[in-house]
């Protein structure tokens, strides 16, 4: 998470940002999404190169994960016999990557494993589960590469619905619709480093100021 609050971060996100907004003041929504995929992919290579077992480990997990979901969803639309056993064994298959490493690191601190490994695991779960349940019958690859991806949330959540975020990035915006979404965006994240900063450094000041105090001898 230190890379969420060291000042490379800004400085690249700030460019990332200006580019998309550019495509979204434009009116570009299929660009901005192939756009956001993208600079998703960068944010996620930044996090991890430091540690090339966590990038080789959550690349591998992204590229299985796509795997497994066209392998089901194309199970379920052929309408094959066994389409509902091996979806089974996909979800099992899904889910142990992330039963490994949590019983895993309870013996070796060191196990192999990446951050946000919970949540992408939640998140392609619930795409297998809908495929299963005949909710999801469109999302294509990129689609899904890009839900799976979608660095904001990668490694703290929340879990996004696929839906909801296949139909966000499908929805094509106005100038004005999407001028007002930028605006209420930035004012969040305004409000999210401040409290990041801000607050939780006046926090740890005030938790290390007052029992400093309460040590102080008392004047007669």
């Amino acid at each position: 998470m230190e890379f969420y609050g060291e000042p490379a971060f800004f400085v690249i996100l700030a460019p990332l940002a200006m580019v998309a907004a550019a495509l979204g003041l434009r009116g570009r929504s299929l660009a901005l999404a192939r756009y956001g995929c993208l600079a998703s992919l960068v944010m996620l290579y930044l996090l991890f190169f430091r540690s090339v077992p966590s990038l080789l480990y959550a690349s591998c997990y992204i590229i299985a994960s796509l795997f497994l979901y066209q392998w089901v969803r194309g199970l379920f639309e052929r309408k094959d016999p066994h389409a509902l056993a091996l979806y089974r064994v996909a979800l099992a298959v899904q889910i142990a990557p992330l039963a490994l490493y949590k019983v895993g690191v309870l013996f070796a601190p060191d196990f192999p494993g990446f951050l946000g490994i919970s949540y992408i695991t939640f998140k392609a779960v619930q795409v297998l589960i809908e495929v299963r349940d005949g909710l999801i019958d469109d999302m294509g690859p990129f689609e899904y590469l890009y839900f799976l991806a979608f660095f904001p949330t990668f490694t703290s959540g929340p879990i996004l619905r696929s839906r909801a975020f296949v139909d966000d990035i499908r929805m094509p915006l106005t100038r004005d619709t999407y001028a007002d979404r930028l605006y209420r965006g930035i004012g969040w994240f305004v409000v999210g480093a401040a409290y990041k900063f801000v607050a939780a450094s006046l926090a740890q000041w005030a938790l290390w100021f007052v029992p400093t105090v309460a040590k102080l001898p008392v004047l007669a």
